[in-house]
């Protein structure tokens, strides 16, 4: 089994999350929270990430009880940026 060609998709998606970063970074506070707003994730953010013979179940959890949403705590973090 050759892992390089496993590793070959983590890859990719790694490149793609330096351009959203480099692209998110040309913009204000004020414009990146517009964005994060547009993905506002009320659906099933549960996945399976399948390469090669293993499968991996990513499974998330939320407190119901909270009253901040991923994007609540997305905001906060672009706030607190100095």
């Amino acid at each position: 089994m050759n892992n390089e060609s496993n590793l070959k998709p983590a890859a990719d998606i790694y490149e793609l999350l330096d351009e959203i970063k480099c692209l998110l970074a040309q913009k204000t506070k004020e414009e990146r929270l517009v964005i994060f707003k547009q993905y506002d994730y009320p659906k099933d953010m549960d996945f399976d990430y399948d390469f090669g013979n293993t499968v991996i179940e990513v499974r998330t959890f939320f407190e119901g009880s909270r009253d901040s949403t991923v994007c609540d705590t997305l905001e906060r973090i672009i706030k607190e940026e100095k």
